[in-house]
């Protein structure tokens, strides 16, 4: 392990934000399973390989209530998650330099939510038994694991990249110029191939990926000493022997079939066989070349058929908008769009109703039993209606969001998602947004656990978002550091702008108008 904390500390990994690895994912797919998971409110959560703390930074800040823990090998790296931790003000939140092989129940405690996210097919085979076993050891009975993981078969055209890199970074010995020689063997090698073999196109379809991707990433993840793929049915095999089971997937649209044909799934259905058999086979026929894991102890029995009952405790938001106006009556469609651009359109009045109320909050969630209610009362349902029609539309609706959050549609939360769906006068950004938009980092993390990439000019209006200031004064503060010659403005043309006193007005308009974008992002909290 000597290797590999020299290697982090020569080469900072900026971890960001993974919205799959949030411990409320985790626990609202234990509950839709059937399981009982500890609430998050009040949750201890560990990630194991932390780095910069980047990915506990937002729950930490979302759940003052939580205590969270994060260890990592490279002193360096803790060193620099702990500076912004400080000016974040995360009293629960702890961030340690510890080697895997040394970390224990006693030194730690015991988690609810444990997180290992790129770290298990990247260590020596000794360290991935630890990695299992500890976490064994530190999970609550009825808490929950996740564990990334590169995966057979389809990881396996992606480690001859990898050897291809690597062969190009043996003559460098400077780290980043190492992944600059990789690069160049990579796109040569694509160049060279023979025209119309399929290597070729795995190498070009690679090269043109990895080309997009931060170098850290490349250095850390092809050019590594270790880089392990394996299939689900091992990794199952290894879980158990650490007195782990799998669960399932924590993205969302793994657990549902729609990606299949029905000749697929009947197919599938016919093999028969326990979970994990059922699951190894859809990765062989899909290639799949990466898990995300969740894991329990071995004595949970989850039913892994998700009821549509199971959402009536859970909060749930859309990241959508209606397309014109909404005909609320049965039988007329109405159109939504999502943030992404997709389109769909429902008939079904009480998720129209539903759809319209999520849209008027977004991002914040809203109770789905309250949801309910509210929709409703916009459709001036009579309670003798309510009554009548309560179980079979209430069933049907659960049912749709069920589906909606499959498809990406809706999120679905065991916990609520506070933020602000307009600006008040004096906006409040995120804390651990606003202080790494300070520090002028690539990305920023929002309340619902994800990562946005801004502009430089958000960054710079994002980190004067304290609530002490309105559209005016922030205005102000852009001119005046535009004077010192300390920020550059130019025009939509991308025109320096050298007449600021002008430039007050437009200005004023832009930040009004990003202001309803970092609401509708998720960056306010006021």
């Amino acid at each position: 392990m000597t290797t590999a904390r020299e290697r982090y500390d020569e080469v900072v990994y900026l971890t960001r934000p993974y919205s799959d690895t949030n411990p409320d994912r985790l626990c609202t797919i234990a509950q839709l399973a059937g399981l009982s998971p500890p609430s998050v409110a009040t949750a201890r959560v560990l990630e194991i390989g932390c780095g910069t703390g980047g990915n506990l930074f937002p729950f930490a800040g979302a759940y003052p209530d939580a205590q969270v823990v994060g260890f990592d090998i490279s002193p360096v790296q803790i060193e620099v998650g702990e500076a912004w931790r400080s000016s974040m003000g995360l009293h629960n939140l702890e961030l340690r330099t510890l080697d895997i092989l040394e970390a224990s129940r006693a030194s730690l405690g015991t988690f609810d939510y444990v997180i290992a996210h790129g770290v298990y097919s990247w260590v020596p085979e000794p360290v991935r038994e630890r990695l299992l076993t500890l976490i064994q050891e530190v999970l609550t009975p009825d808490g929950v694991g996740f564990v990334s993981w590169n995966a057979l078969p389809g990881w396996h055209p992606r480690g001859g990249v990898r050897q291809v890199m690597q062969f190009g970074a043996r003559a460098a010995e400077e780290p980043m110029r190492q992944v600059s020689a990789g690069m160049e063997m990579l796109k040569l090698s694509a160049n060279l191939a023979p025209a119309g073999s399929a290597w070729r196109a795995v190498l070009e379809r690679e090269s043109g990926m990895l080309g997009g991707l931060p170098d850290s990433y490349l250095f850390h993840d092809f050019l590594a000493d270790v880089n392990r793929s394996l299939l689900l049915d091992t990794f199952s095999n290894e879980l158990g022997e650490a007195g782990l089971a799998y669960l399932g997937e924590a993205s969302w649209p793994e657990w549902f079939d729609y990606r299949f044909t029905p000749r697929a799934q009947a197919g599938l259905e016919q093999l028969g066989g326990d979970y994990v058999r059922q699951q190894q086979v859809r990765d062989l026929i899909r290639n799949r070349g990466f898990h995300e894991a969740l894991v329990v102890h071995a004595h949970q029995k989850p039913n892994r058929r998700f009821e549509p009952s199971r959402l009536q405790d859970l909060h749930v938001a859309a990241l959508l908008y209606p397309v014109g106006d909404v005909d609320l009556r049965e039988g007329v469609d109405a159109p939504f769009k999502t943030i992404l651009g997709d389109e769909f359109a429902t008939d079904f009045p009480l998720l129209k109703a539903v759809l319209m109320e999520l849209a008027e909050h977004s991002p914040a969630t809203i109770p789905v039993s309250e949801l309910v209610s509210r929709a409703h009362a916009m459709l001036g349902t009579s309670a003798e209606r309510v009554a009548e029609g309560a179980d079979a539309d209430a069933h049907r609706l659960l049912g749709n969001l069920l589906e909606g959050a499959s498809h990406g549609l809706v999120d679905l939360r065991s916990s609520p998602v506070v933020c602000t769906p307009t600006p008040s006068p004096r906006p409040v950004a995120f804390v651990p947004a606003r202080v790494l938009a300070a520090q002028g980092n690539p990305f920023l993390p929002n309340v619902r656990h994800e990562s946005v990439e801004p502009a430089p000019l958000d960054r710079e209006i994002l980190q004067l978002l304290d609530g002490t200031r309105g559209v005016a004064p922030v205005v102000r503060a852009l001119v005046e550091a535009a004077e010192r010659g300390e920020l550059y403005l130019t025009d939509a043309d991308d025109v320096p702008i050298t007449d600021l006193a002008a430039a007050r007005a437009p200005l004023a308009r832009h930040v009004e108008s990003r202001l309803l974008d970092y609401a509708r992002l998720g960056l306010l909290v006021g």
